[in-house]
């Protein structure tokens, strides 16, 4: 469709549409229509199944590197033995992948399951109405439910968080408190009133006490009050547990954290293939990738060309990252927060310059600035700030904390006692007027993990005061009146 002035009818007169054939993700390669697999196709899924890269004809090194840390030699008694070392992302604990909350939250589910199939299949109906297959229906259902839900937190790379919740809403109906409220305010769920499928299983098979005449039909009750406590219990611990596979804020664990970086990596290092080809499709070349240089000095940045940014982000997301990954555990991974800073910096001034926000005087041809170049780069950018986040919300420690401010004011400046904890040396201090306006102080200290004296120039209230440790853990803490009038909130 053409828009207003006729640019996406020009684009497509002046550029070819992009086809391409796609590799399979899994599976057996696709066939030509003689039955001959296409070599190409299954060189690549070899490539990516054993060496976990996409391998490229101009970047030969990249495939040594991949090769040497993929193989091992051994040289065993006269001969050359070697062995393949997969290119995993996920921490093989005595749990399998999973680790940390959620190997807690997995290994109770499992121990809930095997129980609670045991106490499902004993049930009996205490009506003298019951139909068996309803009955064999009910029991399949929750069945199933259970098992899709003990599977999910078991997922590698954490469990969707909005599926669990699903799970737990469908067995035993609306949570008593919210979601993300704290343990100790939730309460029990009483069997004689739980909902959800649980609900239905009682009055399916009469599971009251009204019913009860025997001592087996109360054991068959009790049986069924058991089978709602352990499903109920179970919530309570996921409730416990939930902010730690929410993606906010930096209450993470290593091993869930490794496997969605390693999937955020490989998703980029996809992309950067993906905008080579459409930069081809737009007649900019390799050779031409190569000599357009982009001009970001203004900025704080070098020059740099645009196939040394596009080369750089692969090698990141296809070699270094994943071989930190591996190798060099938390406090390597903390340390390639830097180099994605950078590589989003520079991606946001040349998506800025392409898309006409800004102009930095850099000559770039006329296919950078189509909107096919515009999307592959925004979602460069896009993938690029999604690493950035995963790698940052791994910290060795807490974020800092203001509990309460003393201040004192003369006519020139305004003089702080900030408490709190977790305050580290080298920490950086401002304060955050209304305006955006930041202001620098003129003297700080940090006396201790719990206290900073501070002076900063005289300003008018209301404002914040922002404290960043170097691990980039920060909080806020607003001032209004004469008092401060809020505890500190950490900031993502």
């Amino acid at each position: 469709m053409a828009t207003e002035n006729g640019t996406d009818i020009e684009n497509i007169q002046a550029f070819p549409l992009l086809t391409s054939q796609l590799s399979p993700s899994s599976g057996s390669p696709q066939t030509s229509g003689n039955g001959s697999a296409n070599l190409k196709q299954i060189t690549e899924q070899a490539f990516r199944d054993i060496l976990a890269i996409r391998p490229s004809n101009s970047d030969p090194k990249s495939i040594l590197s991949a090769l040497q840390n993929a193989f091992t030699i051994n040289h065993v008694d006269g001969h050359t033995e070697w062995s393949w070392s997969p290119r995993s992302f996920t921490v093989q604990a005595d749990m399998g992948e999973v680790t940390g909350a959620q190997a807690s939250i997995y290994t109770r589910a499992k121990t809930a399951l095997d129980q609670s199939i045991i106490l499902l299949d004993s049930l009996r109906s205490l009506r003298g109405d019951s139909d068996d297959e309803d009955s064999d229906a009910a029991r399949s259902i929750i069945r199933s439910n259970l098992i899709d839900l003990v599977n999910e937190l078991g997922r590698v790379g954490g469990p969707r968080v909005q599926l669990v919740d699903s799970k737990f809403e469908t067995l035993l109906g609306p949570a008593p408190t919210p979601a993300l409220s704290s343990p100790e305010d939730s309460n029990s769920i009483d069997p004689e009133q739980v909902e959800g499928l649980l609900g239905r299983l009682r009055e399916l098979f009469g599971l009251n006490r009204i019913l009860v005449n025997t001592i087996a039909e109360e054991q068959n009750l009790t049986n069924f009050y058991i089978l709602v406590d352990h499903i109920s219990a179970l919530r309570q611990n996921w409730i416990s547990r939930r902010h730690f596979f929410t993606g906010e804020g930096t209450n993470v664990f290593l091993g869930t954290q490794l496997v969605q970086l390693g999937w955020a990596l490989a998703v980029l290092a996809d992309t950067v293939y993906e905008s080579e080809a459409i930069l081809d499709s737009v007649f900019i070349g390799a050779a031409e990738r190569q000599t357009m240089r982009l001009d970001f000095r203004q900025y704080g940045l070098n020059s740099i060309t645009l196939d040394e940014l596009l080369s750089w982000i692969r090698h990141f997301s296809s070699q270094e990252g994943p071989l930190t990954i591996r190798e060099a555990g938390k406090d390597g991974v903390i340390s390639l927060l830097g180099t994605v800073k950078r590589l989003e910096s520079l991606l946001s001034r040349l998506y800025d310059e392409i898309t006409g926000r800004a102009n930095n005087g850099n000559i770039l041809s006329v296919g950078m600035r189509t909107p096919r170049v515009q999307h592959s780069f925004n979602d460069l950018l896009i993938h690029t700030q999604r690493v950035k986040q995963l790698i940052a919300q791994l910290r060795r420690l807490p974020d800092p904390e203001i509990r309460f401010i003393e201040t004192a004011q003369d006519d020139q400046s305004w003089k702080f006692h900030i408490f709190g904890k977790h305050f580290q040396d080298s920490l950086q201090i401002k304060l955050l007027r209304s305006n955006g306006n930041d202001v620098s102080p003129t003297n700080y200290q940090v006396v201790s993990e719990n206290l900073i004296f501070a002076i900063f120039p005289r300003k008018d209230r209301p404002f914040h005061i922002v404290i960043t440790n170097p691990d980039q853990g920060s909080v806020s803490f607003e001032v209004k009146g004469d008092e401060p009038c809020s505890d500190g909130v950490g900031l993502s």
